[in-house]
């Protein structure tokens, strides 16, 4: 009996060896391969995890004190087999792969935008577009590549992905619809447009200062439809109502407000004009209030843009295209005239103050 057990404790101990040596063994030839392969395929890193965890296992065999793993609903297990499940539960090469592709994502998102303000809108578009790619269900990409390409003039498909971008949000956030808006309106599909910015404002209520953004966007928007057909009167009057409505409720920055008034009255006046109507000459003078208003307000403004929106204001009144950039000020012919008779913009825009 005595012989036997011992013969027990060395054929236990030389097991044990044993396991320790192939453990030891597969652990260096694991690391050869890891040095070898550093990109392997899902099911190569499936086989590494398998013969790394049975090799920890052998050499857990051999150091000495306790250990349990316990994985709820699965296993529980001690010793040797514990070194197993905690080397082959736990996934480093998932955790890694995650964190370099969250930096891989960011850095091209950081690229994208450095494209987009030195102007670069081409590269912008491919690297956002690699973006989505490496995050494809994060809509921030798609936000930022169809500015991209509403900086580039692709409207249809900037449209396209700022609806992706709203769907990849859970419907979250309507306000990011608000550029798929503006693409609509760039290309002419004011129906759409004026949907669209409704949506957004029935959704965005709590939010006064956004909403009256919003309202001042469907009222350019009736506007530019009433000039392109005089007899959608009901556009003209409720262009009218929302941008007084704008001044009412103290909208920023009332300059722009005052100057699409006066667009309208001016616009409105040189049709009537044509039809001999006595009303044309009062409404002449509501456009000339108007544009005073407009200067007024811009001479005084503090706003960081106060020295653009300068400049964009006498490009408005004399540019002899259409309608101008979506969400622009609405280029205004009529307004043109108005001024050379009976005050001159570029003059009042450059009097002292007193």
């Amino acid at each position: 009996m005595k012989h036997f057990s011992k013969w027990i404790s060395s054929s236990v101990t030389a097991q044990m060896a044993l396991a320790f040596l192939f453990g030891l063994m597969f652990v260096s030839v694991l690391l050869v391969i890891a040095y070898a392969t550093p990109n392997p395929t899902p099911f190569q890193e499936w086989v590494y995890r398998v013969v790394m965890a049975l090799a920890a296992g052998g050499v857990g065999a051999m150091i000495p004190g306790l250990i349990e793993a316990t994985i709820p609903g699965w296993v529980r297990a001690g010793g040797a087999l514990a070194c197993f499940v905690v080397v082959f539960w736990a996934n480093p090469p998932s955790l890694a792969r995650d964190q370099l592709r969250s930096q891989s994502y960011f850095d091209v998102i950081d690229r994208g935008e450095s494209a987009l303000v030195s102007g670069n809108t081409v590269l912008a578009r491919q690297l956002f577009s690699r973006a989505s790619e490496i995050a494809p269900d994060a809509y921030i990409p798609y936000v930022k590549f169809a500015s991209a390409q509403f900086d580039s003039g692709h409207f249809e498909n900037a449209r396209q992905n700022y609806e992706i971008a709203f769907e990849k949000s859970q419907r979250s956030d309507p306000t990011l619809l608000y550029g798929a808006a503006l693409s609509d309106e760039a290309i002419g599909n004011y129906e759409a447009a004026i949907r669209t910015f409704e949506f957004i404002a029935d959704r965005v209520r709590k939010n006064e200062e956004y909403l009256r953004d919003v309202r001042f966007s469907i009222a350019q928007i009736k506007l530019k439809i009433w000039l392109k057909d005089p007899s959608q009167a009901q556009s003209y009057e409720s262009a009218v109502q929302e941008f007084r409505a704008f001044l009412e409720a103290r909208g920023q920055p009332t300059y722009w407000a005052h100057y699409h008034l006066a667009c309208l009255f001016a616009s409105n006046a040189a049709r009537l004009r044509t039809e001999h109507s006595p009303s044309a000459e009062r409404l002449e003078q509501d456009a000339v209030k108007e544009l005073k208003d407009t200067v007024q307000d811009l001479r005084l403004s503090k706003a960081k843009k106060a020295a653009l929106h300068r400049t964009m204001l006498l490009d408005a009144i004399s540019s002899t295209s259409d309608w101008g950039a979506p969400g622009n000020p609405v280029i205004c012919k009529h307004l043109q005239s108005v001024s050379d008779r009976h005050y001159r913009v570029t003059e009042a825009l450059m009097a002292p103050l007193y």
